[in-house]
């Protein structure tokens, strides 16, 4: 359907980061907060952000491009 434009270490950090944000969500209880924490874990979990689709942005090609060395 759509194709992968978060890989490698930003699709980590996207996770990371937004299970930090649900979680402090919760603890303050804060609906607003909960939301975006889940909308960043799905752009990590589909490997999609409509933002970087948007910008041009993706960071799988970069991966491409990279010597393994």
């Amino acid at each position: 359907m759509f194709g992968r434009n978060v890989c490698g270490r930003e699709r980590s950090n996207r996770f990371l980061i937004g299970i930090l944000v649900v979680a402090i969500g919760i603890f303050y209880t804060s609906w607003l907060t909960g939301i975006v924490g889940i909308m960043v874990l799905s752009t990590a979990i589909f490997s999609y952000c409509p933002i970087n689709k948007a910008l041009g942005r993706d960071s799988c090609s970069l991966l491409d491009r990279m010597p393994l060395v």
